[in-house]
């Protein structure tokens, strides 16, 4: 839960520490207050995204840190995930954001990234507008919305994972076939061929003697031109030797 927060040049704030108690806070006033100003210093130690606007007129920077505690088993896992150390089951997340534009994240004192501050930011804290509502319209929502209210998500990891391997059984299938059809193919090429040259009653090897006669036949020219060239050199006859 959030336990305390700490604000320091963020819009109208110039410096306010809010402790938090465990059952129901309420912060309340007319418009302009400062309400909001409240939920954007925490979107921001969320990871949300936030604009040099935020940050206090004639300040450098705007500083935000969260202190969370009673961790949920599933922030703790993410913690050991990206080996961040924590102790006494709780957690400091602290957004620094420049004048200039720029921001700083930290988790216990420790550089983060926007995006692993987000990511860890949707387990800890849930952030509910007027319009929360109209998720319920979104049938992709359904799942999310039945999940969290069972408190198991367990079951929709099993069902991804069964996925993924019912994707590669199939795959693996798909191959198999295209090798079967193309063992298929070349079979009923074979047989083809075999009916092709069936009726010529061929000997074994004798495709590699009617080779060397073609081979043979190929070369004849030459072979003719070379003894006649021999023949004239023998009978002294000039006439009929090729060059």
């Amino acid at each position: 839960m959030l336990r305390e927060l700490y604000i320091e040049n963020l819009a109208v704030i110039k410096n306010a520490v809010i402790t938090l108690d465990k059952n129901l806070n309420a912060f309340t006033g007319e418009t302009g207050a400062g309400k909001s100003i409240l939920i954007n210093g925490i979107n921001a130690v969320l990871g949300q995204r936030i604009t040099r606007d935020i940050v206090r007129t004639g300040s450098e920077k705007a500083v935000v840190t969260a202190l969370f505690t009673n961790l949920s088993k599933n922030v703790q896992n993410k913690l050991d995930e990206l080996g961040i150390e924590y102790s006494d089951d709780e957690i400091t997340v602290t957004r620094e954001i420049n004048a200039d534009g720029g921001s700083i994240a930290r988790i216990n004192n420790r550089a983060a990234t926007v995006s692993v501050l987000k990511e860890l930011g949707e387990m800890l804290i849930n952030i509910h507008g007027q319009h929360d509502n109209q998720i319920l319209m979104s049938p992709e929502r359904h799942t999310e919305v039945l999940d969290s209210f069972g408190g198991d998500c367990s079951f929709l990891e099993d069902y991804r994972k069964s996925f993924r391997e019912l994707q590669q059984c199939a795959r693996k299938l798909s191959a198999m076939k295209k090798e079967q059809l193309s063992e298929s193919e070349r079979m009923i090429y074979l047989q083809a061929v075999v009916e092709e040259i069936r009726p010529l009653e061929l000997e074994e090897n004798e495709d590699i003697q009617l080779e060397e006669e073609y081979l043979m036949l190929k070369n004849s020219t030459d072979i003719i031109n070379a003894l006649q060239s021999s023949g004239a050199y023998i009978s002294n006859d000039l006439s009929l030797i090729h060059i």
